[in-house]
C-alpha cells in the first residue's frame, strides 16, 4: 500500500511542480535599488514605461535607465523638487494614455501597487524630466547629447 503511495506521488509530481506560483525573481541590483521580474511586468501593464518598449529585456534597460538617472539627480542638488502641479498634470497625462484595461484605480490593485507608490513614480518622471530640460537645455540636439550620457551612465554603473 505505502509503495502505491509513492508512486502515485511520484507520477503527480510534475503536475504539482506546474501549479506551483513562480516566486518573484531578482533581475539585477542598480545603484543601490533592485529590480525585480514583478517590477518589469508592474511596468509593462500599467504603461509606465513608453510604448515602443515591449520586451521584458527592453523594459529592464528602461527600468536600469530610470534609477541610474535618479542615482545621478539625487547627486545634483541643482535640481528645484517636482511641485504637486506637475506630478498632477504628470498623473493626467499617464490616465490619458492608458490604454484599455479598465480604471486607473482598478488597474493599480490588479497590479498591486498603491497610489502613493504611483505617485513616487510620476514625480520621479518629473524629477528626470526637469533635469534633463536643464542639462541639456543649450544642445543643438538634444536627444543625441541624453542618449551618450545615459550611455556613459550606464557604463560608470558595469551596464551593457
Amino acid at each position: 500500500m505505502r509503495i502505491r503511495g509513492l508512486v502515485a506521488l511520484f507520477l503527480l509530481m510534475p503536475a504539482l511542480a506546474a501549479a506551483q506560483t513562480p516566486i518573484d525573481k531578482t533581475r539585477l541590483i542598480v545603484s543601490g535599488r533592485v529590480i525585480m521580474d514583478s517590477d518589469i511586468r508592474v511596468a509593462l501593464e500599467l504603461e509606465l514605461v513608453p510604448r515602443s518598449v515591449t520586451t521584458d529585456a527592453a523594459v529592464q534597460a528602461e527600468l536600469e535607465n530610470r534609477l541610474i538617472m535618479l542615482a545621478e539627480i539625487g547627486a545634483s542638488s541643482s535640481v528645484a523638487e517636482p511641485t504637486d502641479a506637475d506630478v498632477a498634470e504628470r498623473r493626467q497625462q499617464w490616465e490619458r494614455a492608458l490604454g484599455p484595461g479598465g480604471t486607473p484605480a482598478e488597474r493599480l490593485a490588479g497590479e498591486h501597487m498603491t497610489e502613493a507608490d504611483l505617485m513616487a513614480w510620476l514625480k520621479d518622471d518629473v524629477r528626470i524630466q526637469k533635469y534633463l530640460r536643464e542639462r541639456f537645455i543649450r544642445e543643438t540636439n538634444a536627444a543625441d547629447a541624453i542618449n551618450r550620457w545615459i550611455l556613459d551612465l550606464r557604463r560608470k554603473a558595469g551596464l551593457r
